[in-house]
């Protein structure tokens, strides 16, 4: 039970950010790698601390600096992966170094105060992310606010062929050989309408497409219920129901159990709610890549000293993560 538990405890996690990387990154680093960086560090730690059960990964304030990284690099037109192994580089020779100098004994002046800082900072990353994605699917999949009952039947939503195409649709219409008077707009599928650049017409459409409330409110209703539903069984250990084995069972596997049924009734009532994007076979998300990423790509050679910099955040805010929720996890009212 052990095993499972800590499984659970330490994949949800990353598979969660997993999937957030994948959006923030665009596929850059998504869930299968974070998968794999996570497998390759759980052994690597098992090995080297005696800790075999514990799986290291991706965090909340890691997220947050990834999204501000890939930022960077879209703005500067820096090559992402390239930068990113540069400053992983740069952030295990820093850590080393803590390491070497016992750099942890510093925790001892870590206060109450910054304890509870921390951990409120994680929760409000938890909250804002899982948040902003709930509202991110209602651009996905709008919903009308001014439909009217009575008029569903004359409702249509169309692919036309846009009024005005721009420089860029021209060029994608003369790279794939396309006459537009030749394209049969109302017969495409909404797929595509996008991918040919056309544009949506009728009543029952929104600014990407047409209206798929079910969707979003589906959304609405699994995230909910999972939030509700792992309170619930969370809170199960001090009821009065069941033997206290079956009890203490039930609490320790709550986000497990509350997951697991979720998924289920989201595939037994079959709305094609967003799932996560993971390959068919062992391979990276995206398949303009392979797994070996060279530190410099495309970037400029100076690159290679300058990751030093954000390195040095990274490796701050890494030593902080791990070193706050360690104090925080041996103290003796946890």
């Amino acid at each position: 039970a052990s095993f499972l538990f800590l499984y659970c405890a330490c994949m949800s996690p990353v598979i969660t950010f997993g999937g957030l990387l994948g959006e923030a990154t665009e596929g850059r680093i998504s869930a299968i790698e974070s998968l794999l960086g996570a497998s390759m560090t759980g052994v690597a730690y098992s090995l080297f601390a005696g800790q075999p059960l514990t799986i290291l990964g991706s965090t909340g304030p890691v997220l947050v600096f990834e999204k501000i990284l890939y930022k960077f690099c879209k703005d500067y037109h820096l090559s992402y992966l390239s930068l990113r192994a540069c400053i992983g580089l740069w952030t295990a020779l820093l850590c080393l170094l803590l390491v070497a100098t016992d750099a942890s004994s510093l925790v001892c002046y870590i206060t109450r105060f910054t304890e509870e800082a921390f951990a409120a900072l994680i929760c409000l990353i938890f909250i804002y992310e899982a948040l902003e994605k709930l509202f991110h699917l209602g651009e996905l999949y709008p919903y009308n606010l001014n439909s009217d009952l009575d008029k569903l039947t004359l409702t249509h939503c169309r692919c036309a062929e846009p009024y005005n195409p721009s420089n860029k649709t021209l060029d994608l219409w003369s790279e794939r050989n396309i006459t537009a008077s030749a394209v049969p707009w109302v017969n495409l599928t909404v797929k595509e309408c996008i991918s040919l650049q056309g544009h949506f017409v009728g009543t029952a459409c929104g600014h990407h497409g047409p209206y798929t409330p079910d969707v979003l409110f589906w959304s609405v209703i699994l995230f909910f219920s999972t939030f509700f539903l792992s309170a619930f069984l969370k809170q199960f250990k001090t009821s009065r129901y069941f033997p206290t084995k079956v009890r203490s069972m039930t609490s320790d596997f709550a986000v497990f159990l509350t997951i697991v049924l979720m998924v289920l009734l989201d595939f037994v009532i079959g709305v094609p709610s967003q799932k996560l994007k993971v390959p068919s076979k062992f391979q990276p998300t995206r398949d303009d890549r392979g797994w070996l990423v060279s530190p410099i790509g495309r970037n400029p050679w100076w690159t290679l000293l300058a990751a030093a910099i954000p390195a040095l955040l990274c490796t701050i805010l890494i030593f902080m993560d791990q070193q706050i929720t360690a104090v925080i996890i041996n103290r003796k009212e946890h």
